[in-house]
């Protein structure tokens, strides 16, 4: 299944990482540090390595086998972190839609029936209709362009504008990556394009590493890095599972 998404006003065709499900969203509450990250380079770098009106896949990151502790979280005051019910659904969605892409009935069952059971999170606040921010445990093992044996994604991670900069995406992640864990998961992995700069630092800091499996892949964790200001470990960061 194509679909269309704008980046930078340039409308591409968009293939999604596996059938009927659109490409997961990272609105984030990212710290106000974040804005020191300007993508626009990034982006200009992206389109020179597209082909024809097809930008490049995404790019995934891994959370480290051995590693058992969570990420720190801590659920601020005035909100409640909790598996999803289905009373739910329609604030889910409309939360999931927020940033101008709707979701589809066909869209939202296929990734109901991927969640693992328990495994999709929502924050709430008080006083609030509905949810603030949210991400699911899916369960994944072939995304398109590289196998993960019992691999499980972290997806739909996305929240309200107006309730970021407040640990909330941390806090979901942390849930998920913990129900993961729970479950018995080796490979559990996030998928993002990497001209989402605050994502992808958002991630680094959580504890994933970026997965250099091939050269072609290497060479734009390179730039990614660049544009970040941060460091390149290929040393350090995961070619094989």
């Amino acid at each position: 299944m194509k679909r269309s998404m704008t980046m930078n006003s340039i409308k591409r065709k968009y293939i999604p990482p596996y059938p009927g499900l659109k490409l997961i969203r990272w609105e984030l509450d990212f710290p106000s540090t974040a804005a020191k990250i300007d993508g626009r380079g990034m982006q200009c770098r992206i389109d020179s390595m597209s082909s024809g009106d097809v930008p490049p896949p995404c790019l995934y990151l891994l959370w480290p086998r051995l590693k058992r502790d969570l990420p720190g979280s801590c659920v601020p005051v005035g909100y409640t972190l909790r598996p999803y019910r289905e009373s739910d659904e329609r604030a889910l969605l409309n939360l999931l839609g927020s940033d101008g892409e709707s979701v589809t009935e066909k869209e939202w069952c296929h990734y109901r029936d991927m969640l693992l059971p328990n495994g999709l999170f929502v924050v709430e606040a008080t006083g609030s209709a509905g949810a603030v921010a949210t991400a699911g445990a899916i369960h994944n093992p072939n995304p398109g362009r590289y196998y993960f044996p019992f691999g499980g994604e972290l997806g739909y991670l996305i929240v309200e504008r107006d309730h970021r900069r407040r640990g909330l995406g941390v806090a979901v992640c942390a849930a998920v990556i913990g129900r993961f864990l729970s479950a018995g998961y080796e490979n559990i992995r996030v998928c993002v394009q990497e001209h989402r700069l605050p994502a992808i630092h958002l991630y680094l800091r959580l504890g994933f590493e970026p997965f250099l499996h091939s050269t072609e892949v290497e060479k734009r964790w390179q730039l990614i890095c660049e544009a970040m200001g941060v460091t390149y470990k290929p040393d350090r960061w995961p070619s094989q599972l």
